[in-house]
């Protein structure tokens, strides 16, 4: 509402202006207000038409200032147009809403620094305020909101704002402007008194009124009861609190020098205490928090007049002098701002693999064959070659049919002619004539040294800003899709009872063929994030260390698949630790080895001392290693973590 206003004044001054340049002075008719002004005094001279113009412009200028929110320039421009041109009363109704502006905004910048806890700051822009209207209703309101405060290093309000910011003099000549009265402010004698009476209650509440100068006004509710009240010393403050808390009544302020007593109860406190207005300021906030406030404030102080304005970022709140003081002391605890915690969190992630294949690797099977069989297979396949070898002199042959069998083949093979593992592996014969038979191995002997090896490191660094008891996601990687089934538009076989059914003299099968396109699959997928996630949820004990519950998952792909679908490798931490400020610990370790050796070489003779070496060891060596440390700091903390400030909130429910 007060920006509203603000915008309506402004485009009233705005149009009040352009009326000013399109008409001349004596023509243009003043303008109708409910602002009621006092007579300007009359000009003995008249005005030129320089200072006239000088001042339009100036009133011109000042109506933009304020429909920008400059009510400080607006103030500065209205009284040099006041001023050039005192015949206009336009110009000091003008001053008069920019002056209201003016005080307006003071009062609720020092507001929200007094929710944020710099009473200083807000004192010295209600001081800024002061001059310009201190009978002001809504600057009287907030300037009764805390005591002053004086920094020993500041001495003047003048060194926290510039000379700039100081209001001009207020001419002598601006007419006064009715205010509307604020809190009943209650002046009763300094002087203390002492009290030894044991009479009537409400005979005891006016002997008590009257030692310090305050008339009182007996409500029919309060009840007559003897009583005894002995005091000694006591103020006016002192002695009433003891006396009401004693009759169980209230006193309401009706002047500075009277008050009116009732019975205690919800109802006279409804239709007696004097209610006060207060707009809160709630920088910061959303719409749903300011809503969220609200409702604290209607349940918890009972208030049952409050409004949010969720455009302005405000509260407007009426309700009685001590129930305000109470929430503005409330909201200065909870809007202040919590606790930041900073988390530094290393995910060290090492895979090593090692391979070794050392040793000799002896044939361990043997073979026997048919020498003539297999020789002749051979040699009536490379006849040619064979007559060639023998032509040119590479090979000789014999009068022994066997012998030059066994020579031919063994030629063959070593020229690469054929590729029989019995020939090329024989290490010798035996028998003769058509028995005669070799004997190979079953392999070639092969001597190994081969060393393979791989090492691979990762490092996750995560630094995270965190505010106290919130939680906090944080996802790093992909979303990858998974299909977990499919569906197939084709349209299915006919069952063979039905395959020779007709409809109408047509069959069924050529029916549903005229339907059946092609096959279409219709793939169904669940996305899964791959990756790092991480949920963390950090608590600032009262010892100052912090408790951090911490959620952690990575998740990738394994290499393999199940039908089709792939395997996912996962790894989830959940715990909750408790560390101090800026001291790294170790939240998880994980080391994973596996080692596999192979051994092959001949039975019995590979195990006996001496022949090892006969033997041929394949090891395979794996080792993962994963390491998972945290360091939390506090990198903002509230001005009293250890407790909030102390509230004294008077029963307000009736004691019968």
């Amino acid at each position: 509402m007060p920006r509203i206003r603000r915008h309506a004044a402004c485009l009233t001054l705005l149009a009040a202006a352009v009326c000013a340049h399109s008409q001349t002075p004596s023509d243009a008719a003043p303008a109708q207000t409910s602002i009621a002004v006092a007579a300007l005094p009359s000009s003995t001279s008249s005005v030129s038409t320089r200072k006239q113009r000088q001042a339009e412009d100036a009133y011109l200028a000042g109506a933009r200032e304020l429909d920008q929110d400059h009510p400080a320039d607006a103030i500065a421009d209205f009284t040099r147009a006041a001023q050039l041109n005192p015949d206009n009363p336009d110009y000091p109704r003008a001053l008069l809403i920019a002056r209201e502006h003016r005080i307006t905004q003071l009062v609720q910048q020092s507001g929200r620094e007094r929710i944020l806890g710099h009473d200083i700051q807000a004192d010295a822009l209600l001081a800024q305020a002061r001059p310009l209207d201190p009978t002001n209703p809504i600057l009287l309101q907030h300037d009764n909101a805390a005591p002053q405060q004086v920094s020993p290093n500041i001495t003047s309000t003048s060194q926290l704002f510039p000379p700039a910011e100081t209001p001009p003099a207020e001419p002598a000549w601006l007419p006064p402007i009715p205010h509307l009265a604020g809190a009943i402010q209650l002046q009763p004698s300094p002087a203390r008194h002492s009290f030894h009476t044991h009479a009537d209650s409400q005979e005891v509440l006016r002997s008590i009124t009257q030692a310090y100068g305050i008339r009182a006004n007996m409500d029919s509710s309060v009840a007559s009861q003897d009583i005894r009240f002995d005091l000694d010393d006591a103020s006016y403050a002192d002695a009433m609190r003891i006396a009401l808390l004693m009759t169980h009544t209230i006193a309401v302020p009706l002047d500075p020098t009277s008050v009116i007593l009732a019975r205690d109860t919800p109802e006279n406190r409804q239709s007696l205490e004097t209610q006060l207005t207060e707009t809160l300021a709630l920088p910061g906030l959303s719409t749903t928090e300011i809503t969220e406030v609200n409702t604290l404030i209607k349940t918890v102080f009972d208030v049952k007049q409050s409004s949010v304005e969720p455009g302005l970022g405000t509260i407007v709140v009426r309700a009685p002098e001590e129930t305000i003081k109470v929430i503005n002391a409330t909201l200065g605890d909870m809007i202040d701002g919590g606790s930041d915690v900073l988390l530094d969190i290393r995910i060290y992630s090492v895979d090593t693999s090692r391979t070794t294949n050392l040793g000799a690797q002896l044939p361990q099977s043997f073979g026997a064959y048919n020498v003539p069989a297999v020789a002749e297979s051979a040699i009536s396949a490379n006849q040619s070659a064979i007559n060639q070898a023998v032509s040119s002199g590479l090979l000789v042959l014999n009068g022994d049919p066997i012998q030059n069998l066994v020579k031919e083949a063994l030629f063959l093979a070593a020229a690469g002619l054929i590729n029989s593992s019995q020939i090329g592996n024989t290490i010798g014969f035996f028998g003769g004539g058509i028995t005669t038979t070799g004997l190979s191995l079953g392999a070639t002997p092969i001597a190994n040294f081969a060393l393979n090896t791989s090492d691979s490191r990762a490092l996750e660094d995560i630094q995270t800003r965190i505010g106290n008891n919130q939680d906090a996601v944080l996802k790093i990687g992909t979303r990858y899709p998974i299909p977990t089934a499919i569906y197939s538009s084709a349209v299915p076989q006919l069952p063979s009872s039905i395959a020779g059914a007709t409809v109408n003299g047509v069959s069924v099968s050529s029916l549903l063929s005229q339907f059946s396109g092609a096959a279409t699959s219709i793939p169904q997928f669940q996305f899964e994030d791959l990756g790092l996630t991480l949920k963390a949820t950090p608590h600032i004990q009262k010892s100052g260390d912090i408790t951090v519950h911490l959620d952690l998952k990575i998740e990738a792909l394994a290499g393999g698949t199940i039908n089709s679908i792939p395997i996912l490798a996962s790894r989830t931490l959940t715990s909750q630790i408790t560390v101090a400020d800026s001291v790294t610990a170790i939240i998880a370790g994980n080391v994973t080895s596996s080692e596999m050796k192979a051994v092959s070489g001949i039975p019995g003779l590979s195990e006996l001392p001496g022949f090892q070496s006969t033997s041929n060891d394949d090891v395979q060596k794996t080792a993962g290693h994963l390491i998972i440390l945290l360091t939390p700091h506090i990198v903002r903390q509230r001005n009293s973590i250890l407790t909030g400030p102390r509230i004294a909130v008077t029963n307000h429910g009736s004691t019968d």
